[in-house]
This record gives C-alpha cells, structure tokens and sequence, in this order.
C-alpha cells in the first residue's frame, strides 16, 4: 500500500502527531533550490508524467500536473512537507522521512531514534524508481 496516497496520509498524521515539525523533507531540504529535480522527478513518473521527454517540457501533461498539486497540498495545505524557508532536517529528527541516498544511512544506528528504509511511493503508473 506505500502509494502516493498513503504518503500523504502518514505525512499528515505525523505531523499533526508532532507539532512544529514535519512528516517529509525534501532531499537535503533543498526541494525547491538546487535539488527541485529530486522533488518533483518520482512523483511526477509515479503519475505517469516526465519532466522532460522527447524534447518537450511534461510539467504542463495532465499527470505531471496532478503530481505537482498533491506536493503543494502537502506543502500549504496539509502543511506535512517542509515548506520553502524553514528547516525541517530529518537527520535531527524535525522530519519523519526525507529521500536520500542509501549511503547516508551510514550513521543511522547513531541517530538516536527507530529508523527504516522504504522504496519510493508508487502511484498511479506504478513504480517509479
């Protein structure tokens, strides 16, 4: 059931659970700066969507579209994504998830907290590693 759907119920239900921090972090907190591709890459492809395919721009496709709205009612209406100007470090635990590269784990076991690792949410299209 890890879907883009169920991301966003336990998104939510953490952080309505733990005020002043949140259920998602965007890579390295940088979800809408330098890492924005990290952001909106999977779950664009979960939707079926691409952000650039066949020499054309897929943010304006129906599925990219869909994709961007669930992240930004996360982000100002659920209020369970890191919003732009605020630190949300999962690594200190102000976050309850983030993406990030399997070998930042390395220092997991020192964090101080359970921890686990998950694969991408899937959505409509499937999978999108």
């Amino acid at each position: 059931e890890w879907n883009m759907q169920k991301f966003q119920e336990v998104a939510k239900k953490v952080t309505d659970a733990n005020p002043g921090k949140w259920g998602f972090e965007f890579k390295d907190g940088e979800g809408y700066a330098s890492r924005m591709t990290h952001a909106l890459l999977p779950p664009v492809r979960a939707y079926g969507g691409d952000l650039w395919a066949n020499g054309q721009c897929g943010l304006d496709k129906p599925e990219a579209v869909a994709a961007v709205k669930q992240l930004h009612d996360m982000v100002f209406k659920d209020k369970s994504i890191v919003p732009p100007g605020e630190q949300g470090d999962y690594f200190s635990g102000n976050s309850a998830m983030t993406v990030n590269q399997i070998s930042r784990a390395s220092k997991m076991p020192e964090a101080g907290f359970k921890w686990g690792i998950a694969p991408l949410p899937s959505g409509p299209a499937g999978e999108a590693p």
